[in-house]
């Protein structure tokens, strides 16, 4: 579980760094950057930046990975079902839930390009929504009980009350 967990937030972490680089090119007003020669060729040897468009379809790509891993990380098993479930469900439900944001962003960006992109990853949304109500259920707080005064009350007026309250007093001595 550690491990995977390690390596969506690796695969996270990537994403947003291209994911910012495809970013600013754009505000930049940079769609594709080729290295010239000193003719303005192309020159092979050195890198070209992918059109953003690439970026953002590998992003999507690295999104339903990192849905995907987390989903190997958190799948229930048949001998310890009980340990899949979040140590930290309310920090887990902010990864689940800004993983689903960040794939409805760059899905809408794309949707211009290919309208079918965002129907392709329906799965994957629907993954994070089930984990994210599976691992992240939480615990109702309980109530704050009966006060000094009804316990009192209730020993003093049922006396099967009061031998459990002398037993279990009787017990802690």
């Amino acid at each position: 579980m550690i491990e995977d967990i390690a390596q969506t937030a690796r695969t996270v972490s990537a994403s947003i760094v291209e994911l910012a680089t495809v970013r600013g090119l754009r505000d930049l007003d940079i769609r594709m950057q080729f290295s010239t020669d000193a003719e303005g060729r192309d020159y092979s040897p050195l890198l070209t930046l992918t059109g953003p468009s690439d970026v953002l379809y590998d992003i999507v790509n690295y999104l339903v990975e990192a849905a995907d891993t987390l989903g190997r990380a958190y799948k229930p098993t048949k001998k310890h079902p009980g340990l899949a479930v979040a140590r930290c469900p309310r920090q887990m439900k902010a990864v689940f839930s800004s993983l689903s944001a960040a794939l409805d962003a760059v899905c809408t960006d794309l949707s211009a390009q290919d309208p079918e992109v965002a129907e392709d990853h329906a799965s994957t949304r629907r993954l994070l929504t089930e984990l994210e109500d599976r691992v992240c259920a939480t615990v109702p707080s309980q109530g704050a009980g009966p006060s000094a005064e009804e316990v009192a009350t209730a020993i003093r007026t049922d006396p099967e009350v009061a031998r459990a309250a002398a037993a279990a007093l009787a017990g802690m001595a």
